[in-house]
Protein backbone atom coordinates (compact mmCIF):
# COMPACT_ATOMS: atom_id res chain seq x y z
CA UNK A 1 0.00 0.00 0.00
CA UNK A 2 1.28 3.72 -0.70
CA UNK A 3 -0.24 6.82 1.20
CA UNK A 4 1.17 9.89 -0.97
CA UNK A 5 0.93 13.13 1.32
CA UNK A 6 1.33 16.55 -1.05
CA UNK A 7 0.83 19.90 0.47
CA UNK A 8 2.70 23.33 0.84
CA UNK A 9 5.79 23.54 2.64
CA UNK A 10 5.45 24.04 6.58
CA UNK A 11 1.80 22.56 6.58
CA UNK A 12 2.68 19.90 8.69
CA UNK A 13 3.14 16.40 6.40
CA UNK A 14 6.49 15.09 8.03
CA UNK A 15 5.13 16.11 11.58
CA UNK A 16 1.96 13.82 10.36
CA UNK A 17 4.22 10.93 9.69
CA UNK A 18 6.56 11.15 12.58
CA UNK A 19 3.39 10.67 14.79
CA UNK A 20 1.95 8.05 12.74
CA UNK A 21 5.32 6.55 13.32
CA UNK A 22 5.74 6.82 17.18
CA UNK A 23 2.51 5.54 17.83
CA UNK A 24 2.52 2.37 15.66
CA UNK A 25 2.37 -0.70 18.36
CA UNK A 26 5.54 -2.45 19.42
CA UNK A 27 4.57 -5.98 18.62
CA UNK A 28 4.58 -7.08 16.27
CA UNK A 29 7.93 -5.24 15.34
CA UNK A 30 8.13 -3.14 12.16
CA UNK A 31 11.01 -1.83 10.47
CA UNK A 32 11.02 1.81 9.34
CA UNK A 33 13.98 2.23 6.41
CA UNK A 34 13.63 6.14 6.41
CA UNK A 35 14.93 8.76 3.70
CA UNK A 36 14.91 12.44 2.77
CA UNK A 37 15.94 14.21 -0.51
CA UNK A 38 17.93 17.50 0.13
CA UNK A 39 17.77 20.52 -2.68
CA UNK A 40 21.24 21.05 -3.15
CA UNK A 41 22.49 16.78 -2.39
CA UNK A 42 23.92 15.60 -5.58
CA UNK A 43 24.57 11.63 -5.17
CA UNK A 44 23.38 8.94 -7.28
CA UNK A 45 19.59 7.62 -6.47
CA UNK A 46 18.82 10.21 -3.86
CA UNK A 47 15.55 9.65 -3.24
CA UNK A 48 16.59 6.38 -2.09
CA UNK A 49 20.18 7.33 -0.53
CA UNK A 50 18.75 7.59 2.97
CA UNK A 51 16.77 4.68 2.58
CA UNK A 52 20.12 2.54 1.98
CA UNK A 53 21.73 4.03 4.82
CA UNK A 54 18.87 2.76 7.16
CA UNK A 55 18.63 -0.70 5.29
CA UNK A 56 22.48 -1.16 5.70
CA UNK A 57 21.82 -0.47 9.25
CA UNK A 58 19.33 -2.78 9.67
CA UNK A 59 21.08 -5.20 8.25
CA UNK A 60 23.93 -5.17 10.35
CA UNK A 61 21.87 -4.76 13.66
CA UNK A 62 20.23 -8.57 12.40
CA UNK A 63 22.27 -11.46 14.13
CA UNK A 64 24.74 -13.53 11.42
CA UNK A 65 22.27 -16.19 10.83
CA UNK A 66 19.16 -14.02 10.05
CA UNK A 67 21.02 -11.91 7.63
CA UNK A 68 22.20 -14.46 5.39
CA UNK A 69 18.57 -15.32 5.22
CA UNK A 70 17.51 -12.59 3.41
CA UNK A 71 20.25 -11.56 1.55
CA UNK A 72 19.87 -11.40 -2.06
CA UNK A 73 21.67 -13.60 -4.67
CA UNK A 74 23.42 -10.82 -6.55
CA UNK A 75 24.37 -8.19 -3.33
CA UNK A 76 27.18 -7.84 -5.06
CA UNK A 77 25.40 -5.45 -7.66
CA UNK A 78 23.70 -3.90 -5.28
CA UNK A 79 26.64 -3.14 -3.05
CA UNK A 80 28.60 -1.79 -6.36
CA UNK A 81 25.25 0.43 -7.08
CA UNK A 82 25.16 1.50 -3.42
CA UNK A 83 28.45 1.55 -1.88
CA UNK A 84 27.14 2.21 1.59
CA UNK A 85 25.90 -1.78 1.77
CA UNK A 86 29.59 -3.12 1.55
CA UNK A 87 29.96 -2.11 5.17
CA UNK A 88 27.82 -4.98 6.15
CA UNK A 89 29.30 -7.43 7.50
CA UNK A 90 29.48 -11.00 7.37
CA UNK A 91 28.85 -11.32 3.87
CA UNK A 92 28.84 -14.76 2.15
CA UNK A 93 30.88 -15.33 -1.26
CA UNK A 94 27.58 -15.47 -2.87
CA UNK A 95 27.19 -11.44 -1.87
CA UNK A 96 30.69 -10.78 -2.71
CA UNK A 97 31.61 -7.10 -2.79
CA UNK A 98 33.94 -7.65 -5.85
CA UNK A 99 34.00 -4.69 -8.25
CA UNK A 100 32.19 -6.16 -11.09
CA UNK A 101 32.90 -5.50 -14.71
CA UNK A 102 29.75 -4.84 -16.27
CA UNK A 103 28.69 -1.40 -17.70
CA UNK A 104 26.38 0.86 -16.03
CA UNK A 105 22.69 -0.07 -17.79
CA UNK A 106 23.42 -3.78 -16.66
CA UNK A 107 24.72 -2.91 -12.93
CA UNK A 108 21.63 -0.97 -12.52
CA UNK A 109 19.29 -3.49 -13.40
CA UNK A 110 21.36 -6.34 -11.35
CA UNK A 111 21.16 -4.15 -8.79
CA UNK A 112 17.55 -3.12 -8.44
CA UNK A 113 16.44 -7.12 -8.95
CA UNK A 114 18.83 -7.86 -5.92
CA UNK A 115 17.47 -4.56 -3.60
CA UNK A 116 13.67 -5.78 -4.68
CA UNK A 117 14.68 -9.64 -3.89
CA UNK A 118 16.15 -8.01 -0.55
CA UNK A 119 12.88 -6.14 0.70
CA UNK A 120 10.70 -9.22 -0.18
CA UNK A 121 12.45 -11.59 1.67
CA UNK A 122 12.48 -8.69 4.77
CA UNK A 123 8.59 -7.92 4.16
CA UNK A 124 7.75 -12.05 4.49
CA UNK A 125 9.42 -12.35 7.71
CA UNK A 126 7.87 -8.60 9.66
CA UNK A 127 6.26 -5.25 8.32
CA UNK A 128 8.09 -2.66 6.71
CA UNK A 129 7.56 0.77 5.83
CA UNK A 130 9.21 2.79 3.65
CA UNK A 131 9.07 6.89 4.21
CA UNK A 132 10.63 9.20 1.99
CA UNK A 133 10.30 12.68 2.89
CA UNK A 134 10.56 15.94 0.31
CA UNK A 135 9.90 13.72 -2.21
CA UNK A 136 10.03 16.79 -4.66
CA UNK A 137 13.65 17.35 -4.52
CA UNK A 138 14.46 13.85 -5.69
CA UNK A 139 16.51 13.98 -9.22
CA UNK A 140 14.49 12.02 -12.30
CA UNK A 141 17.10 8.72 -12.39
CA UNK A 142 15.85 8.38 -8.40
CA UNK A 143 12.25 8.69 -9.10
CA UNK A 144 12.02 6.19 -12.15
CA UNK A 145 14.40 3.90 -9.81
CA UNK A 146 11.93 4.07 -7.42
CA UNK A 147 9.26 3.71 -9.55
CA UNK A 148 10.38 0.66 -10.91
CA UNK A 149 10.95 -0.65 -7.26
CA UNK A 150 7.51 -0.44 -6.29
CA UNK A 151 5.79 -0.94 -9.40
CA UNK A 152 3.68 -3.95 -10.23
CA UNK A 153 3.18 -7.56 -10.93
CA UNK A 154 4.31 -8.61 -7.78
CA UNK A 155 6.23 -5.85 -5.89
CA UNK A 156 7.70 -6.27 -2.36
CA UNK A 157 5.10 -5.88 0.83
CA UNK A 158 6.00 -2.75 1.87
CA UNK A 159 3.93 -0.05 3.33
CA UNK A 160 5.29 3.36 1.61
CA UNK A 161 4.75 6.57 3.08
CA UNK A 162 5.61 9.53 0.82
CA UNK A 163 5.81 13.11 1.25
CA UNK A 164 6.26 16.08 -1.28
CA UNK A 165 5.30 19.73 -1.95
CA UNK A 166 2.36 19.57 -4.23
CA UNK A 167 3.14 22.76 -6.04
CA UNK A 168 6.11 21.36 -7.08
CA UNK A 169 5.15 18.50 -9.03
CA UNK A 170 3.83 20.71 -11.88
CA UNK A 171 7.66 20.95 -12.91
CA UNK A 172 8.37 17.80 -12.52
CA UNK A 173 6.49 15.23 -15.02
CA UNK A 174 8.62 12.63 -13.30
CA UNK A 175 7.61 13.10 -10.03
CA UNK A 176 4.10 12.85 -11.74
CA UNK A 177 4.87 9.83 -13.45
CA UNK A 178 5.90 8.40 -10.20
CA UNK A 179 3.29 8.99 -7.95
CA UNK A 180 0.62 8.48 -10.87
CA UNK A 181 2.25 4.84 -11.06
CA UNK A 182 1.83 3.71 -7.18
CA UNK A 183 -0.13 0.99 -6.51
CA UNK A 184 -3.46 1.47 -8.28
CA UNK A 185 -6.21 1.00 -5.90
CA UNK A 186 -3.96 0.58 -3.26
CA UNK A 187 -2.76 3.78 -3.24
CA UNK A 188 -4.06 6.74 -0.48
CA UNK A 189 -3.30 10.37 -1.75
CA UNK A 190 -3.57 12.46 1.32
CA UNK A 191 -3.72 16.98 0.13
CA UNK A 192 -2.84 18.96 3.48
CA UNK A 193 -4.15 22.75 3.68
CA UNK A 194 -4.70 25.01 6.66
CA UNK A 195 -7.43 24.83 9.05
CA UNK A 196 -10.85 26.59 8.01
CA UNK A 197 -11.78 28.32 11.17
CA UNK A 198 -14.77 26.13 12.16
CA UNK A 199 -11.69 23.33 12.19
CA UNK A 200 -9.16 25.84 14.44
CA UNK A 201 -11.69 26.35 16.90
CA UNK A 202 -12.83 22.62 17.21
CA UNK A 203 -9.11 21.71 17.58
CA UNK A 204 -8.59 24.74 20.07
CA UNK A 205 -11.35 23.06 22.14
CA UNK A 206 -9.97 19.45 21.83
CA UNK A 207 -7.40 20.61 23.58
CA UNK A 208 -9.33 21.98 26.27
CA UNK A 209 -9.20 26.03 26.43
CA UNK A 210 -11.71 27.46 24.06
CA UNK A 211 -13.02 28.77 26.78
CA UNK A 212 -10.56 30.66 28.26
CA UNK A 213 -9.68 32.32 24.76
CA UNK A 214 -11.57 35.74 23.15
CA UNK A 215 -13.51 35.07 19.65
CA UNK A 216 -11.58 37.80 18.32
CA UNK A 217 -8.01 36.66 19.53
CA UNK A 218 -9.21 33.27 18.31
CA UNK A 219 -9.19 34.66 15.02
CA UNK A 220 -5.95 36.84 15.05
CA UNK A 221 -4.33 33.65 16.38
CA UNK A 222 -5.58 31.41 13.15
CA UNK A 223 -5.08 34.50 11.09
CA UNK A 224 -1.24 34.51 12.21
CA UNK A 225 -0.88 31.28 11.63
CA UNK A 226 -1.86 31.09 8.16
CA UNK A 227 0.37 33.60 7.33
CA UNK A 228 3.26 32.09 8.52
CA UNK A 229 2.35 29.19 6.85
CA UNK A 230 2.20 31.28 3.73
CA UNK A 231 5.19 33.16 3.84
Amino acid sequence: MSVVIQGPSGIGKSALVRRFLERLPASPPVVVLRGRCYEQEAVPYKALDGVIDSLGQYLNALPFAGREAVLPRDFGALSQMFPVLSQVGGITHRSSTSRLTIDRVELRRRGLAALRELLVSLAALQRVILFIDDLHWADADSAALLGELLEPPDPPALFTLLCFRGEESGAKPFLRTLIDGLGGSSRVRLTLGPLSDVEAASLIESLGVRASIDPIDLARATGEAEAILCS
